[in-house]
């Protein structure tokens, strides 16, 4: 079932989560310790916090998950100007 806009706000309303072009390096990081973001849950599979949807079920795919997003990472952006945000 697809997350839905109102889940989305409550989800950032209730994790103080601010839109990422809008959040500094330093805040992102506190996101991510507080499980805002991602969490591990008691079978160890890596969840999405938002939809709880498995991201990766041990160490291998996590080891793959994090070589895909290097390989992504030169095609984000450093910042995005506010009036561009939705």
């Amino acid at each position: 079932m697809p997350v839905t806009t109102e889940e989305i706000k409550r989800h950032r309303e209730l994790f103080g989560l601010e839109h990422p072009a809008h959040t500094t390096t330093e805040r992102y990081r506190q996101h991510l310790a507080a499980g805002a973001i991602f969490w591990v849950d008691h079978h160890g599979f890596l969840r999405s916090t938002l939809s709880g949807e498995i991201l990766a079920a041990g160490p291998e795919q996590i080891d793959a998950l994090i070589a895909y997003l290097e390989k992504v990472k030169p095609r984000t952006v450093q910042s995005v100007p506010p009036e561009d945000v939705n």
